[in-house]
C-alpha cells in the first residue's frame, strides 16, 4: 500500500504536526552531513528535516519550495521533488535499523544507506505556494536492502508516489569504490572532524 494510505488530509489542514522541540534525524545522526538536499552542515543546502511520526511507522517532513524551484509556471519542478523524496526516503531507511536495534541515533557506529533505485510516479502537478508533506515508511523487512514507500502531498492530495530501494553500506568501502584515492582521504578527514566535533567541508578534498 501507499505510504500515506488512510492519511490523506482535509484540504487546507496540515497533514503533519510536529513537536517544535524535536530534533530532525539528520541533525541527530549526521550533524556534519554535506548532502545538498538534507545535509545539516551544507550552508548552501536545502536542509530537509525528517522526523519519526507519532504513529511509530512513518517518517515525515514538511517543505515549502521557493519559487525558484518551478517547472511550469506555478508548479514545482519535478527534479526538486525527486531530490527531496530521495533524501527523505533514505533517512527513512536509515531510521529503521536504529529503531529496531533500540539505539539512539547519536550512538556509534553510524548507519548509512545509499540509493539503489529511485522510482517516482508523478500522479498530478504539484503546486507552488503551499506546504508539501512527505510521508515514508519501510515496506517489508529492514535489511541490507530496504524498500521504502513514500508520498508527497499538497493540500492533502497525493501528487507524487515513490517505491524505492536503499542499500546499507560501509562508508569507508563505499568511498574507496567511488574514488580510490580521494575516497580514502575524504573518509579519514570526515572521521577526524566528527571526532573533534568540527564541521567537515567538501572543498577540503
Amino acid at each position: 500500500g501507499r505510504a500515506s494510505g488512510g492519511r490523506a488530509g482535509v484540504r487546507g489542514e496540515p497533514l503533519v504536526r510536529l513537536d517544535p522541540g524535536m530534533r530532525p534525524l539528520q541533525e541527530r545522526a549526521d550533524p556534519h552531513g554535506v548532502c545538498f538536499g538534507c545535509g545539516a552542515a551544507n550552508p548552501a543546502g536545502l536542509h530537509l528535516h525528517s522526523y519519526p511520526d507519532e504513529d511509530g511507522v512513518h517518517v515525515v517532513a514538511t517543505v515549502q519550495p521557493d519559487e525558484i524551484y518551478c517547472g511550469w509556471p506555478g508548479l514545482v519542478y519535478g527534479g526538486y521533488i525527486a531530490m527531496i523524496v530521495d533524501c527523505h526516503s533514505n533517512w527513512t531507511a536509515i531510521y529503521g535499523p536504529y529503531r529496531s536495534e533500540g539505539r539512539a541515533m547519536e550512538t556509534a557506529p553510524p548507519i548509512h544507506f545509499v540509493t539503489g533505485n529511485l522510482s517516482l510516479t508523478y500522479r498530478q502537478p504539484t503546486p507552488l505556494g503551499v506546504p508539501l508533506a512527505l510521508l515514508a515508511n519501510v515496506e517489508g523487512p529492514a535489511g541490507p536492502k530496504t524498500r521504502v514507500l513514500s508520498d508527497v502531498l499538497a493540500d492533502g492530495m497525493v501528487t507524487v508516489s515513490a517505491d524505492s530501494l536503499f542499500v546499507r553500506v560501509d562508508v569507508a568501502k563505499f568511498a574507496v569504490r567511488a574514488h580510490p584515492v580521494y575516497g580514502c582521504l575524504s573518509f579519514f578527514l570526515r572521521c577526524f572532524f566528527n571526532k573533534h566535533r568540527t564541521p567537515f567541508v567538501c572543498s577540503l578534498v
